[in-house]
């Protein structure tokens, strides 16, 4: 060999090395600590939900099914938010209390939040009624504030209790939201009625108002039992399940004036649907959704299932084909879609022993580009993930010293991920007190912010669009007292209290 080839070939052998190296640097890594509980099974983790950014969590516990567990409101319910600060996860929202435990989504920006309670009257013959009442906060100074009078919903009555279930969506800014619940009664001749709604309400006139014809369920299938909301409030997509438990489809409706239209067909999903939130999953612009569930082949063959489902010609299509294992693998049981349409995260089981799959889109095909290799311990309960695809969140339970845990888990790709590294992007707004005018600087650029200035009552009196740039003033023409200022944009949300005098 000469030295031209010589030195070729060690070339390439570096190159080659250098690849691997540059493969193996990355992986999935854990970030922050294990989020869990000292209540024991109570489904912590059994609903949860991860801002597009990574950097806000939000967890309910109080599902009616829990691993395949009827369970009932009012055992050990329990609810948190939290925000990722210096790699640790910090509660800043806590709901112990039964009236705060349905339902809780939050914004993408992780500063608005909304919830369910339930109230009862008894007053009803032979049956109880359950009034749904949805509160939505924001989170201005540390501090979660009401954000008008609260919703109530139209729905009244419920068998046994309770609800079925309930869901609550949420637009990226929290303007919008749709509530969706199963609710049962007793007829007259004793037998059990089922059927279920979903409603939208938004944000209007400094109040919250029914956007659109309430969406209710026909020929013997109920809806409402989870709802997605893509980004602009526009599209939701709502599951029906058959009242047997046997069967069901996925509905897509869009928002036309007034009134709500179903959005090409009706998606399949086979004889039987995941009992769990993530069983399908809407993604940000609406355009795409990803479902799991159970067929059954011609040859009478049980196999667990999922796939992308992309609108052509009016018409739902998986967007390449659609992924089967046999029953038991329980493929697709969690499936999450990211915000961009680009990423898929979704459980399997081989042996028993839980694990996660993710797949990247390439062109129109979907490949399994990552493996996990993650701690998934006995069960997964629900997944989230972050707009990019670059971050996950898992609820799981654990055995450890004959005890089951029920943990959180968060993980990024790549120890160097932007959720790692990217200090948050701040602003301030002075002279505070004011009178007639005001400077925000920040202390990056932002690209074409919007401010907003809201009273004490929730009301928001200035909404502006506002140039490029790092610094930003305002006149002023407001009376004396305290207003809360917010600088919007796609890097950052963030609210500041302002006096005027």
């Amino acid at each position: 060999m000469n030295l031209h080839q010589t030195l070729k070939s060690s070339l390439l052998f570096l190159i080659v090395i250098s690849f691997i190296s540059n493969v193996r640097a990355q992986s999935w890594v854990q970030v922050g600590e294990d989020l869990t509980t000292n209540r024991g099974i109570n489904g912590f983790g059994g609903e949860i939900h991860l801002t597009p950014d990574g950097r806000f969590l939000s967890m309910n516990c109080n599902k009616a099914y829990v691993m395949g567990i009827i369970r009932h409101p009012g055992i050990d319910p329990e609810s948190h938010i939290y925000e990722l600060k210096d790699g640790v996860w910090k509660a800043i929202w806590n709901g112990d209390s039964i009236q705060t435990n349905y339902g809780l989504t939050i914004s993408n920006d992780g500063l608005t939040m909304a919830y369910i309670t339930l109230e009862q009257d008894l007053q009803q013959t032979n049956r109880e009624a359950i009034h749904f009442v949805i509160h939505v906060l924001k989170r201005i100074n540390e501090k979660w504030i009401p954000v008008g009078e609260p919703i109530f919903s139209l729905k009244e009555t419920s068998y046994a209790n309770s609800p079925d279930n309930v869901s609550l969506a949420m637009d990226a800014e929290g303007n919008s939201l749709a509530i969706g619940f199963i609710y049962a009664w007793e007829n007259m001749d004793s037998s059990i009625i089922n059927s279920g709604s979903v409603e939208v309400y938004s944000w209007q006139e400094n109040k919250w108002i029914r956007n659109g014809q309430a969406l209710q369920g026909r020929d013997s299938f109920f809806i409402g039992s989870y709802v997605n909301m893509s980004a602009d409030g526009n599209r939701i997509a709502v599951r029906a399940t058959h009242f047997s438990g046997n069967g069901g489809y996925v509905e897509v409706y869009q928002k036309s004036g007034d009134k709500w239209f179903l959005l090409g067909q009706p998606i399949n999903i086979g004889y039987h649907f995941w009992n769990g939130q993530s069983s399908f999953s809407l993604s940000q612009d609406g355009k795409k959704i990803a479902v799991g569930g159970l067929h059954s082949t011609p040859e009478l063959l049980d196999l667990s299932s999922f796939a992308v489902h992309q609108l052509r010609d009016s018409t739902w299509q998986p967007e390449d084909h659609i992924f089967t294992a046999a029953e038991d693998v329980k493929l697709g049981e969690h499936i999450q879609l990211s915000g961009n349409g680009n990423t898929l995260v979704c459980s399997y089981y081989e042996g028993g022993i839980p694990h996660l799959k993710v797949l990247r889109l390439s062109g129109n095909k979907w490949y399994e580009s990552i493996s996990t290799g993650l701690n998934c311990g006995t069960a997964i309960q629900d997944l989230s993930i972050s707009y990019s695809g670059d971050t996950i969140s898992v609820g799981i339970v654990e055995k450890s010293a004959n005890k089951q845990l029920e943990i959180v888990r968060i993980y990024a790709w790549d120890e160097h991920s932007s959720i790692r590294k990217t200090e948050p992007i701040k602003c301030s707004v002075f002279p505070n007190p004011a009178s007639d005018a005001i400077t925000i600087v920040s202390n990056e650029f932002i690209k074409n912010p919007v401010v907003e200035i809201m009273n004490s009552t929730g009301q928001v009196i200035v909404f502006e669009n506002l140039n490029s740039g790092t610094s930003f003033s305002l006149p002023l023409n407001l009376n004396p007292g305290l207003y809360y200022v917010r600088l919007n944009s796609d890097v950052i949300s963030q609210w500041t209290s302002l006096v005027v005098r």
